[in-house]
This record gives structure tokens, sequence and C-alpha cells, in this order.
């Protein structure tokens, strides 16, 4: 015998929901890591009296770019 069923059911599921979150939060993660990937390449292809001039040491590359891929710098 076959029967159709409603799948109103499974949108709203705690699994459909993890998943949702899960793929959501891998997705952020990409978009920062490529952000900052860029902000590390344009920082990187500056001179050291460049970075100087804007305050910055080629140490803090890899800081500046996370915390401004984040939005996080002031």
């Amino acid at each position: 015998m076959a029967y159709a069923t409603s799948n109103a059911h499974i949108a709203h599921s705690p699994l459909t929901e993890r998943f949702a979150t899960v793929i959501s939060n891998a997705f952020k993660g990409f978009v920062l890591s490529v952000a900052e990937g860029r902000y590390k390449s344009e920082l990187s292809h500056l001179s050291n009296r460049e970075l100087a001039d804007i305050g910055i040491k080629r140490a803090d590359i890899p800081t500046i770019a996370r915390e401004a891929a984040r939005g996080t710098r002031t």
C-alpha cells in the first residue's frame, strides 16, 4: 500500500537545524578565511617602509589580517 507523507516536520527537526547550522558555520569560516588571506596578501606586498608608515610591523600582519577579516580591528 502506497501512501504520501508530509515533509513539513522534517524542515523543523532538530537534526535539520543542526545540519543547517553546521553548513552555515562552515560557510562563514570559509568566507572569513578568504578575506583573511586577501588582507594578508595585500599587506605582505607592501614594503617595510610602507608598513612602518601605517604603523604595522611585518610580524603583525597575520594578527591584523585576522582581526580585519572579522571586523574587530579598531
